[in-house]
This record gives C-alpha cells, structure tokens and sequence, in this order.
C-alpha cells in the first residue's frame, strides 16, 4: 500500500501528508488494511489529534471487512475506554 510506504520511508522519501491522503483515498475506497491504518492515525494522534472515536469507527469498518487486527485493536480501544471511564458514586 502506498500509503505504508510514504509513512515508513520505504524506498520512497518519508512524507507523512502523503501518507494520510493515500491512506484516506484508499479507506474510502473499501480497503481494510487502509481503514486500519486510519485507524491507527486518529488511536495514536501522532499525526493529527488523536480522537478515540474515529478510531473505532475505522476499525469497525476494517472489522466488517473482515481484518482480524482490526477486530482486535477494537476490542482494545473498547476495553480501554471502558477501564478509563470515571467511576460515578451510588446514589
């Protein structure tokens, strides 16, 4: 995927702006392991802010396409969130 080697330098110079525009163009396009890769741009924030939410919409999209490490990373995120989540006192 052009998109993984843009971010990784991979025999091309490394440009990440590049990468999230490929990335994006191929997600939107169906492809699941650049759903993942969305994904993992919005979970880690190293590129843009990072926004939870998006992240698990992507996964969810790469999930239903069938990407086992998408399903796996949502899983994640899910129990993540739901480990981070303010404990409220009973009432």
């Amino acid at each position: 995927m052009i998109a993984g080697l843009l971010r990784d330098g991979d025999g091309v110079e490394r440009n990440i702006d590049r990468a999230a525009f490929w990335a994006l163009r191929a997600a939107y396009g169906g492809y699941p392991g650049a759903m993942e890769l969305v994904g993992d741009i919005y979970d880690s924030g190293s590129w843009i802010v990072r926004d939870q939410r998006l992240a698990a919409a992507w996964y969810r999209r790469a999930a239903k396409r069938g990407s086992d490490t998408a399903k796996a990373k949502l899983a994640a995120l899910q129990s993540k969130a739901k480990n981070d989540q303010p404990v409220r006192p009973k009432q």
